[in-house]
């Protein structure tokens, strides 16, 4: 991992080795284990906890849903879109996908999300979905640093029963490096802690 003491994003931990794993993972053409689209729609509650930043302290219920699977195929084409062309038509190309998922602060309108991939895990399975995230009103309009940071990605690790916990990195990039590494950026805040993930039946 390279490592910028320039600013305070890269202080904070902006080059995440397990962020990067997953991101691989999901993208992987050879997703071991991927399953196939989910027999009956998926909802899962979690409560997100900002550590860093400006949501240090504070809370919000979540509302997760999953109604489909990203197949191979769709993941390959993504990564070869990142890795020939790069993140702007990366996100052209997500924006004109089907949605498969959504997530939802509790009480409020959520945003789509066209990439979704589980693999099994030893106590259960690790769900990634990954998508361009919703831009505000503030950054439309006055487009500061935080608008280059366009996707978003949501990490949840669950045990058989749908329990568990995860990670949501609100704003980050992504690319490949001269070495043909996956590098993901996250905009300057550590990634808000999901707990108390529960799948609703």
């Amino acid at each position: 991992m390279r490592h910028n003491s320039s600013t305070e994003a890269r202080k904070a931990g902006m080059w995440i080795s397990v962020f990067v794993y997953l991101f691989v993972v999901l993208i992987s053409v050879a997703a071991t284990g991927q399953s196939e689209s989910p027999k009956k729609p998926e909802h899962f509650s979690a409560t997100a906890f900002g550590q860093q930043g400006m949501f240090a302290g504070k809370n919000v219920g979540l509302n997760i849903y999953i109604t489909d699977y990203s197949s191979d195929q769709e993941v390959q084409d993504l990564a070869a879109t990142l890795q020939s062309k790069g993140s702007d038509p990366l996100l052209n190309a997500i924006q004109k996908m089907k949605s498969k998922g959504s997530v939802a602060v509790t009480g409020y309108t959520g945003w789509r999300v066209p990439v979704v991939r589980q693999r099994p895990t030893e106590k259960g399975r690790r769900i990634v979905m990954f998508g361009d995230r919703p831009v505000s009103f503030y950054e439309a309009r006055n487009a500061p640093r935080s608008k280059t940071y366009e996707f978003g990605l949501l990490i949840l690790n669950v045990n058989d029963k749908g329990e568990g916990d995860g990670l949501l990195y609100g704003a980050c990039k992504v690319k490949f490096n001269k070495d043909n590494q996956l590098e993901v950026e996250n905009y300057g805040m550590a990634p808000a802690r999901l707990a108390a993930v529960k799948l609703w039946k």
